[in-house]
């Protein structure tokens, strides 16, 4: 997986990190802004769609963000 293209995915989406919106709080729309990263970062063998991320629970592509986050912060 590109984590650069990833981080940049999601730095688009404030919705996905930023907790003081109103937004950040509604499930659909977080939901429909994590299949949009996994859309937009999938490529071959080494998109989120490969690896079944795409599939996973809202809160377990939140802990890998997170985790993937923190190697940075």
């Amino acid at each position: 997986m590109d984590v650069e293209k990833l981080s940049e995915s999601v730095r688009k989406r404030p919705i996905l990190f930023e907790c003081t919106t109103k937004a950040y709080k509604d499930a659909a729309k977080n939901e429909d802004a994590w299949k949009e990263v996994a859309e937009e970062v999938g490529e071959g063998a080494t998109g989120l769609y490969c690896h079944g991320i795409a599939n996973l629970p809202t809160h377990t592509r939140v802990d890998m963000w997170t985790a993937i986050r923190n190697l940075f912060c």
